[in-house]
């Protein structure tokens, strides 16, 4: 390449193969974010481009809720919708954080592998994973995205949703199978999740991977939303089919644990029924 990079973050921009103008947005928003307000003018020249391609983006993401306009003073501001993501963003680290601990003594004391997971959209987003000593490791590793119908962990996330929202995370289509256990008929994963609420834990006998078996609780914040699920992960040959319910108090148990940490009060003898009867039509 010849000629000089503009402060260098032209060449940086060429060398990677990013998208041009996805770049540039991301770039208002970061000089946005440390100025805290400016006008196009100052936008344009703080990530050195025209006021015209400024423009151009601003509008697309004042759209999109990223950043607000004041017409009055002609400045721009972070928008809400960044706010939104970037919290989204801390929360998870905060729970990464939080439930570390529990997820140790809860490995320990079971001997299988323990997750956390939040979210995002369809899927379920592994973000933490504590190992049982001498446990073998499995293929399902934290980053990894899961579908919601098919694990243990997405069911906790799906199954308190209301019809609207459980609708959009399912999606209006066909669900699809992973191995010759999961249930792909909409109506039975309906029931599935309905039986999840009346337990409070959640299982995956094989639904997603051949020979595994995960079992489920949901991690509440402080208002009593479920924002994560907390599960215990071990092959199908080292489960006792009869312990199956102490699993899931355990594994409950330890979620409620790390709902306490970030501030949620369990109710008095609470019973999940309560619950299910809430999201009956």
């Amino acid at each position: 390449m010849t000629g000089t990079a503009k402060r260098g973050r032209t060449r940086v921009r060429d060398d990677i193969g990013v998208t041009r103008t996805l770049d540039r947005g991301l770039a208002l928003l970061e000089f946005l974010s440390v100025a805290r307000e400016a006008t196009l003018s100052v936008l344009a020249r703080g990530v050195d481009i025209s006021p015209t391609t400024a423009s151009r983006l601003l509008d697309t993401m004042k759209a999109r809720g990223f950043v607000d306009h004041d017409l009055v003073t002609g400045t721009f501001t972070i928008g809400m919708r960044a706010y939104t993501v970037g919290s989204g963003v801390l929360q998870a680290r905060r729970l990464d954080r939080i439930g570390l601990a529990t997820m140790r003594v809860l490995a320990g004391e079971t001997g299988m592998a323990v997750n956390l997971g939040v979210r995002d959209g369809q899927t379920a987003v592994y973000i933490e994973q504590v190992e049982a000593p001498g446990v073998v490791r499995f293929a399902v590793q934290p980053g990894m995205q899961l579908p919601l119908h098919a694990t243990a962990m997405g069911k906790v996330l799906a199954a308190w949703l209301w019809s609207d929202a459980l609708d959009a995370a399912l999606g209006l289509g066909a669900l699809p199978g992973f191995t010759l256990h999961t249930t792909t008929e909409r109506q039975k994963v309906l029931d599935d999740l309905q039986a999840v609420r009346m337990r409070g834990w959640a299982t995956d006998d094989q639904e997603f991977q051949t020979g595994l078996f995960c079992v489920a609780a949901p991690v509440r914040d402080r208002k009593g939303a479920v924002v994560a699920g907390l599960s215990l992960s071990s092959l199908v040959g080292s489960i006792n089919l009869e312990n199956i319910d102490s699993l899931g108090s355990e594994t409950l148990r330890a979620a409620n644990e790390i709902s306490t940490k970030l501030g949620w009060i369990e109710p008095v003898a609470a019973d999940p029924r309560d619950d299910a009867n809430a999201f009956s039509d």
